[in-house]
């Protein structure tokens, strides 16, 4: 009697580790297909925005810049992003050209130009790690970048209501140390919309110690049919208090208009004029 339930006691412990080890499996794989969804996200052959960057310190110290961004898919099936972006503002800074070139190939550094008015010509930077800081705000470069997901391992941890958003909890983890390097980031979390593919909200844990960055999205809208933030939060905090924030805000935004390769040509950047671009911004 004491070898028969023993042995029931036996076979109830298997089934019951089986069953979690199958909705681990489920819950890993569910994950992946969500994260996947995200970046399959349909977000056109080209767009233009006027981008709004708002930057505040600890102290309230606020500083803005207004961009005019331009972006084009290159390379196979489009996976290579350039984008031209042009600052209107602030004075010192308006009319400088930057021309990045965001390339799918892991073993392959982006590259990046910049034209400063005054200086008659262009410079090339380098661009080895993706944690630069965009325009000095809390946005990396990484953060606008997509990611080789066959380098993350992902869970599924459960469902929450994020304002108006039904969305999916994903966690994640870099798998190789030179990931960890590449973009900052040890670990994170995700809130996915389902049906939208968009991330909502997101915490990064970053490799410098007890700092994490927080990301929220506070307007989406359907702009040419396609699903577009249009007014996020980024916040940089230390032992869970906020250190600095950028706000970034989409307006004129436009998809499939349409833009010219020679635009993303290196040797182009100082001819192109203020006019020109603002005609396709107003496209």
């Amino acid at each position: 009697m004491k070898t028969k339930t023993t042995l029931t006691i036996a076979l109830v412990t298997l089934l019951g580790a089986e069953s979690a080890i199958a909705q681990t499996t489920k819950d890993e794989a569910y994950a992946r297909a969500l994260m996947q969804q995200v970046e399959d996200r349909e977000d056109g052959a080209d767009s233009v925005s006027r981008v709004t960057i708002e930057m505040a310190d600890r102290f309230g110290e606020k500083y803005s810049v207004e961009i005019l961004r331009l972006r084009k898919d290159f390379g196979p099936n489009g996976r290579d992003q350039y984008t031209f972006s042009f600052i209107l503002s602030p004075e010192e800074l308006s009319g400088t050209r930057v021309l990045t070139k965001d390339y799918s190939e892991i073993s392959r550094l982006d590259d990046q130009w910049i034209h400063i008015p005054g200086i008659n010509e262009i410079k090339r930077i380098a661009v080895d790690s993706y944690t630069s800081k965009l325009m000095g705000s809390d946005i990396t470069y990484g953060d606008l970048s997509t990611r080789d997901l066959d380098l993350y391992d992902f869970a599924y941890i459960g469902s929450e209501t994020v304002g108006e958003w039904k969305t999916e909890i994903i966690e994640f983890i870099p798998r190789t140390q030179e990931e960890v390097v590449r973009f900052g980031y040890t670990k994170g979390k995700v809130w996915v919309d389902p049906n939208t593919s968009l991330v909502v909200r997101s915490i990064f844990e970053m490799a410098t110690s007890g700092q994490s960055k927080l990301f929220i999205t506070r307007k989406i809208a359907q702009i040419d049919g396609i699903w577009t933030p249009t007014d996020m939060v980024f916040i940089t905090q230390k032992d869970g208090n906020a250190v600095s924030s950028t706000r970034m805000k989409l307006t004129q935004t436009h998809f499939n208009v349409g833009l010219p390769e020679s635009l993303y040509d290196v040797q182009e950047m100082i001819g192109v004029d203020e006019n020109t671009l603002l005609q396709l911004v107003q496209y």
